[in-house]
């Protein structure tokens, strides 16, 4: 054993080039294979953290704006009679998820939290979900005017004070901390950091989670909700989802905070890390390959002295499976860097420390294990299947058929790289094709913010902003417009039929702000009923509609409809189409309903294109003036649009660094084969010069292989990266076309790095003496 550490040792230190790339591309590989794997852990375990995940299923209906999407939002008052009617049903839990702003009294100071992710209950969702007290009992949340809050969320706001009994201000009404609940893994389905009360029957939005006795009657139970609420509810078709199943749901229109995924996206991830460590295997062999030349007289010395075949073998799989081992531990030191940088921010479930991820940890160390012994079979068995007296006689030469094999094997390299790189590409594509695709109304120029801080003084800060130089106007509405942030109303009627539309309550500026175009009848302007927001007012409420729901609906100008409490609604306008939401689904049928409640909570503000940093900071003066505490924020509205597709762009981000790694590690291993080719061609090489042959001339004939492998690889490459694209744009209803300049630009990165890289290395044997070659050979 101390012989063959001892022979490990010294292989190292006489290969020191090639032991420090192969050292190199295998611990990038098996870094990236471990990251990625985490994340596609993280997904795949999704919803199933709760101990009864099998037996958690959410209901789910038809949404009403396309028949191709449910929700996960149900219209209702009460079914709670209905859950209870069906014996296979063990619990339910009734919530709504909901975001605000938190405010907690300091020594007499309010200090404010926004966009606290919380959850409003209607029953004891603890007989459903695994929620974990840590102070405090979970029947607190029940209780009127009491929340529960979560370990970190406790930390955050009182540090190492006993958070019980405490007060806090939440969305306008005052709470006293009952409990405080362990932390939700990043992957759970209910994601908050607060749980408080619901008054029943105030709310007719919510969601369901059913807790069924044996998950294998879920259809049978499926088919009672379907007889049962269609009559207690609406016509609508229900359907019950799998805990396990809601994450890659993609047909469930997105509107709560329960995360959702793109299993192609998924599917992609997974096989990128094993593409990546396929790549580094081979730069494996190829390397060990180059080394054979050098080591056979070695290896074969060792033969004639009566070492057997075997005995070598095992060192040489030794050797390899050391190296492994080696970069394995220094692809941790890797991992736990990354932790630290801005990669974590690009991953959806974004804890990657190696505390968090030991049992993953320990499967990619016998895959880094498994990987040292696969890859270095060949070159074991390649080394120590010639004739000693052959090879110590120096006529050993490479044959063509292990030539082909590391042609094949770099081939498969270049194949992965470029359909990687031309993935990259298109993906950015498709998120400036977001950016680009023509959404209905004008998004530049305009700041969008809560108007939560502003309230006792809104029309005062309107008139102060409106008339700064660069202020073009201002405008309310009840929703986040754009983001799919709206309210959905079930409610409007002709004769006998619903209309379900995806409702937008505005104030009268909001259509000419936005520059949403009227192409029949106008726009709101004074004078026109509004919409008060209090149920039972009898008057009239004007609405637009856009082109799409009026082609759905027949509807036309002067159409008047009633809303479910009978009051009337007519149509003033018809808009042109807009896309209020995710550009994942298809344009939807809009209402805008006009309002002067002053409970419009969002704000937008159109800047002149010129001089916008002073127009901004005229407007910051102004809300600083009127919000002392400066509990406020602002953002561009093309900013808060963008983070709809941060899930893209982070996916982009992710593959392009990966693409870049794979292409490096790929010619890693380009290295190693040129470093083969000009050891096994020194001869050649030498003749040539000596019959007059160029140092270009040389180079020329040394690249015209790597180009044409390159040439070949494309052609393969170039399908299967274009049937990984349409696959993946199905998510999209809005999709980029495929350009052709995508193909050419990833044949070029490649082709151009190949050619730098084999010239670079080939340099120093086409300027070698070529008697030294000659004499050597």
């Amino acid at each position: 054993m101390n012989l063959t550490f001892r022979n490990f040792w010294n292989m190292l230190r006489r290969y020191k080039m090639a032991s420090i790339l192969n050292i190199l591309g295998l611990s990038v590989a098996f870094a990236v294979f471990a990251i990625i794997l985490m994340q596609v852990a993280g997904e795949y375990g999704y919803g199933k953290t709760d101990a009864n995940y099998r037996r958690i299923f959410r209901l789910e209906a038809t949404s009403p704006f396309d028949r191709a999407y449910r929700m996960n939002l149900l219209f209702y008052d009460n079914a709670e009679d209905v859950f209870r009617s069906i014996p296979y049903i063990e619990a339910h839990a009734e919530l709504l998820s909901t975001a605000g702003e938190l405010l907690i009294d300091r020594g007499g100071e309010e200090i404010a939290f926004t966009g606290v992710p919380a959850w409003r209950i209607f029953n004891d969702i603890s007989q459903v979900f695994d929620i974990r007290m840590v102070q405090g009992r979970f029947a607190a949340a029940l209780e009127p005017g009491k929340m529960l809050i979560s370990q970190s969320c406790a930390r955050r706001l009182f540090g190492e004070e006993d958070p019980v009994g405490k007060t806090l201000r939440f969305q306008g009404g005052n709470y006293t901390v009952g409990g405080v609940y362990r932390d939700f893994p990043p992957n759970a389905t209910l994601q908050g950091e607060l749980i408080y009360p619901g008054q029943m029957g105030s709310v007719t939005v919510k969601t369901v989670f059913l807790l069924l006795k044996d998950p294998a009657r879920a259809g049978e139970v499926s088919t009672l909700l379907q007889e049962k609420l269609r009559t207690a509810i609406s016509p609508a078709e229900y359907r019950l989802n799998p805990a396990g199943d809601i994450y890659f749901s993609s047909d469930v229109a997105e509107n709560t905070f329960i995360q959702s995924g793109n299993r192609y996206t998924t599917w992609f991830l997974t096989a990128i890390a094993g593409l990546i460590l396929l790549i580094s295997t081979i730069n494996f062999i190829n390397f060990s390959t180059a080394q054979v030349p050098m080591r056979m007289r070695s290896l074969n010395a060792h033969r004639v002295l009566g070492e057997s075949r075997a005995s070598l073998r095992r060192t040489m799989l030794f050797e390899a499976a050391g190296i492994t081992m080696i970069a394995f531990g220094f692809s941790l030191l890797l991992i736990d860097a990354a932790g630290k940088t801005p990669l974590g921010g690009l991953l959806t479930f974004e804890d990657i420390s190696l505390g968090a991820n030991l049992k993953l940890i320990g499967w990619v160390a016998g895959i880094a294990l498994l990987t040292g012994v696969v890859a270095g079979l060949y070159p074991a068995f390649y080394a120590t299947s010639f004739q000693p007296a052959l090879v110590l006689k120096g006529v050993f030469c490479a044959t063509p058929q292990g030539k082909r094999l590391r042609t094949v094997l770099v081939g498969v390299q270049y194949t992965i790289s470029m359909a990687l790189i031309v993935f990259a590409l298109f993906i950015d594509c498709q998120n400036r094709y977001f950016r680009q695709v023509p959404v209905g109304y004008n998004k530049e120029n305009v700041l969008t913010l809560g108007t939560i801080r502003f309230r006792p003084k809104l029309d005062v800060v309107r008139r102060e902003l409106e008339q700064l130089p660069g202020v073009e106007g201002t405008a309310l509405s009840a929703g986040s417009f754009g983001t799919g942030d709206g309210d959905l109303y079930n409610r409007l009627l002709v004769g006998n039929d619903t209309l379900n539309l995806k409702s937008y309550m505005v104030d009268l500026d909001f259509m000419d702000l936005m520059q949403i175009p009227i192409v029949e009848g106008r726009g709101f302007r004074e004078g026109d009923p509004v919409d008060r927001m209090q149920a039972g007012e009898e008057r009239a409420v004007s609405i637009v509609v856009n082109r799409a729901a009026a082609r759905r609906f027949d509807l036309t100008v002067d159409t008047v409809l009633l809303d479910r409490g009978r009051i009337p609604v007519q149509v003033i306008g018809i808009s042109g189409d807009v896309i209020s939401q995710s550009m994942h689904q298809a344009t939807e049928d809009v209402v805008f309903w006009l309002t002067d409640d002053p409970h419009l909570y969002q704000m937008f503000i159109r800047i002149a294109p010129y001089d916008q940093a002073a127009t901004i900071r005229a407007v910051r003066q102004v809300l600083d003036r009127h919000a002392t505490d400066n509990r406020w924020s602002m953002d561009f509205y093309t900013g808060e649009l963008d983070k709809l597709y941060e899930k893209e762009q982070n996916l982009g981000t992710l593959i392009t660094l990966f693409s870049g790694l794979a292409v490096l590690i790929s010619i890693i291993g380009v290295f190693g084969l040129v470093f083969f080719e000009t050891q096994y061609r020194r001869k050649e090489i030498g003749l040539r010069k000596m019959h007059g042959a160029t140092i270009g001339e040389i180079l020329r004939l040394l690249n015209r292989d790597f180009v044409r492998i390159v040439i070949v690889c494309f052609v393969i490459a170039s399908p299967i990266a274009y049937y990984a694209m349409r696959r993946w744009l199905e998510g999209f209803a809005y999709q980029s076309p495929v350009h052709w300049w995508i193909f050419a630009v990833a044949l070029l990165i490649v082709g151009a790095i190949t050619v730098l890289t084999v010239t670079l290395q080939s340099y120093r044997a086409a300027t070698e003496n070529p008697v030294n070659s000659i004499e050597t050979e």
